[in-house]
């Protein structure tokens, strides 16, 4: 079961009382928002689609760079990695625990980061492992981009957990951004001249 995290506490000791400053664009440390805060605050919404569509656009920033620390920190298998993975983000969207991020003790980053720890520790102590074709809900994940991906990365070796996790959330990020603009831009290809050509045509008709 993934359990939220306790009241995490900044590097000086002291609870934090405002969200991360990585939510913000640029921040103090020019870091990029951790999440869209729209999806958080519509994953507590009382309508059931509202909800579905805020795990959407979380799942969407977050199952690669969730996948990829997996097989990174646990030293998991690519199969376990997927198992792993795809389980984490189907209980989280059945049990609906991204709702009970407080934004006052830690970045969603490190909210969704340290429940993902518990989520594998307790699954490896477990000898009820959770399968893919087992759970209640199939998330469709590209399981094989994101391994591509993974067996073609350095990782430092003085890397932090929480730098590993940031900067996969920022490739998934642009990458996510770029295939949204380029579905745009094709779109327009197709539709712009569509368009010119019946505006024309209907002004003839005139």
């Amino acid at each position: 079961m993934i359990k939220p995290p306790p009241e995490l506490r900044s590097r000086n000791g002291n609870s934090q009382s405002l969200m991360d400053p990585d939510t913000d664009i640029g921040g103090p440390n020019h870091r990029f928002p951790a999440t869209n805060e729209s999806a958080i605050i519509r994953i507590r919404s009382g309508d059931r689609q509202t909800r579905q569509r805020a795990f959407e656009s979380i799942l969407t920033s977050y199952w690669k760079p969730a996948y990829k620390y997996i097989r990174w920190k646990w030293h998991a298998s690519n199969e376990d990695a997927k198992d792993l993975t795809q389980g984490f983000f189907a209980v989280a969207l059945e049990k609906n625990y991204f709702a009970a991020y407080d934004p006052a003790k830690a970045s969603f980053q490190t909210f969704i980061r340290t429940c993902l720890d518990g989520f594998v520790s307790n699954q490896q102590k477990s000898d009820k492992r959770l399968k893919r074709g087992g759970l209640s809900e199939h998330l469709d994940l590209d399981f094989l981009s994101a391994e591509d991906e993974w067996s073609l990365q350095s990782i430092a070796k003085d890397l932090t957990p929480e730098d590993f996790f940031h900067r996969e959330w920022v490739r998934s990020f642009f990458t996510a951004a770029v295939e949204g603009l380029q579905l745009v831009l094709v779109y327009q290809a197709v539709a712009a001249p569509a368009f010119i050509q019946a505006t024309v045509a209907a002004a003839r008709t005139r």
